[in-house]
């Protein structure tokens, strides 16, 4: 079980950056209608990034070890 979460993570690891990426930016697009002010819409932006890679990675996680049962 152990190596199947280890490939998850080293699978899931490229492509929870971009989700991560694009929900950050998307996020900064949509915060700077709403702040004159270009860093206060960076964190918030920033936040939301790092929250989803880690989503993304638990979910490879969580996938990985449902995998590994029914195998």
């Amino acid at each position: 079980m152990a190596q199947f979460i280890g490939i998850a993570i080293i699978i899931g690891v490229p492509f929870s950056i971009i989700p991560g990426f694009i929900s950050g930016l998307i996020v900064y697009e949509e915060l700077l209608h709403h702040f004159t002010d270009k860093r206060r819409a960076l964190r918030p932006a920033i936040e939301t990034g790092i929250f989803v890679f880690i989503l993304f990675i638990i979910l490879a996680i969580l996938i990985a070890v449902f995998l590994s049962k029914n195998i």
